[in-house]
């Protein structure tokens, strides 16, 4: 016949029990906040660069008027994402001598305006952009110093449209690039191709 536990040991059971029990809730509830200070990353954004060890957003923003401004676009955008990654300093440095940098582009030479009207309004016209054009910029751009500049009549994958002259001048860290047309032009600044010049001789 077996011996019934005396109060004491019941109570010293008992005990050990509700300890063991206190334990573990406390240790669960440990775990449970551990995963709580650590969430899910979320997936990475095609927004957001890394340069330098920081996150840097990117947005490309375009604006061509031009019958085929989708595809200008594209080329500009992918030559975007091309480049080095410019910081906000290097950013604004290069953009304060920007304006001296286009300043050396020559203007377009003035043709015969087109009056459709007599006595209406006329048309200023401009151009040709041509190979004298180009050479003419070039030279203007080179005197000023800045040999390593590539100025051309754009090509078929350049990020410029058709019939225009693109250029790409090294400046400090980084580049002004742009192009002109007899419509205008345009001009942004950008970080170095990955070979580490401004556009493709």
């Amino acid at each position: 016949m077996e011996k019934t536990p005396s109060p004491a040991l019941r109570r010293l059971l008992i005990s050990l029990a509700a300890v063991i029990v206190v334990v573990g809730a406390v240790l669960a509830l440990k775990l449970a906040s551990s995963d709580d200070v650590n969430p899910t990353a979320a997936p990475p954004s095609t927004a957001v660069l890394h340069g330098g060890g920081s996150a840097v957003a990117s947005v490309y923003a375009c604006a061509v008027s031009s019958t085929d401004a989708d595809k200008i676009c594209e080329r500009q955008a992918k030559d975007h994402a091309r480049r080095t990654q410019l910081t906000p300093q290097q950013r604004a440095e290069i953009a304060d001598k920007s304006v001296e940098v286009r300043s050396l582009i020559p203007p377009l030479p003035s043709r015969e305006p087109t009056c459709p009207t007599p006595g209406g309004p006329c048309r200023m016209n401009t151009g040709p952009v041509d190979a004298e054009y180009v050479a003419k910029a070039w030279s203007a751009v080179f005197r000023a110093g800045y040999e390593d500049a590539v100025i051309r009549l754009a090509r078929a994958d350049d990020p410029a449209p058709a019939e225009t002259m693109v250029y790409g001048i090294p400046v400090g860290p980084g580049c002004v690039i742009g192009y002109v047309s007899t419509s205008g032009g345009s001009s942004n600044v950008a970080g170095l191709l990955p070979e580490g010049g401004c556009l493709t001789p």
